[in-house]
C-alpha cells in the first residue's frame, strides 16, 4: 500500500478511509512479532478459547450501580435530586448506603453489610395526603373535655 504525505489529507473522512484501509488490508495481516502471530489470528484463537457468556439486564444493572449515602429524616424519607422517598421507620435518623442503577436513578435499594435490604419508593403526595391525622392533645384540660 501506498503511503500518503500528510499534507495530501484533506478531511476526516478520508483520513478514516486510509487508517480502515492500512488495518484491514497490512496491519492484521502481517505477523506481530510481539504476540509471534498476525493479529487476526490471533484474536481467531483468543475466540475459539473464550465462551461468551450474556448477562442478565439484572447483572448489568449492578456492575453499573451508583452507591450514596444519605441520612433518614425523622419523616422517614430521603431526598435524591429532588425526589422524595419513603424509607422503613426503622431506619429514622440513620445513615443509610443506597444503590442504584446508573441508567435507573428511581430504582433506590437501601443496602446494609454489602446486601440488599428494601426497595424504596417515592413519596406518593396524594396517598400522604389522605393519611388521617392524629390529634393533638394540648393540655389535660382538653384531654378531659375530649371524653
Amino acid at each position: 500500500m501506498a503511503t500518503l504525505p500528510i499534507t495530501e489529507i484533506n478531511s476526516l473522512e478520508q483520513l478514516n478511509q486510509l487508517f480502515e484501509d492500512w488495518l484491514q488490508k497490512e496491519y492484521h495481516k502481517f505477523r506481530h512479532e510481539g504476540i509471534q502471530t498476525t493479529p487476526m489470528e490471533r484474536y481467531f484463537d483468543d475466540i475459539k478459547k473464550t465462551t461468551i457468556k450474556r448477562v442478565t439486564e439484572e447483572e448489568l444493572d449492578l456492575a453499573f450501580y451508583v452507591t450514596i449515602q444519605r441520612t433518614v429524616k425523622n419523616d422517614s424519607t430521603i431526598s435524591l435530586k429532588n425526589v422524595s422517598y419513603e424509607c422503613p421507620h426503622r431506619f429514622i435518623g440513620k445513615k443509610i448506603e443506597i444503590r442504584y442503577p446508573a441508567d435507573k436513578p428511581h430504582l433506590l435499594t437501601i443496602y446494609q453489610e454489602d446486601k440488599p435490604v428494601v426497595q424504596v419508593k417515592p413519596v406518593d403526595p396524594v396517598q400522604n395526603a389522605n393519611i388521617p391525622a392524629w390529634r393533638i392533645k394540648f393540655s389535660k384540660e382538653q384531654e378531659n373535655s375530649d371524653d
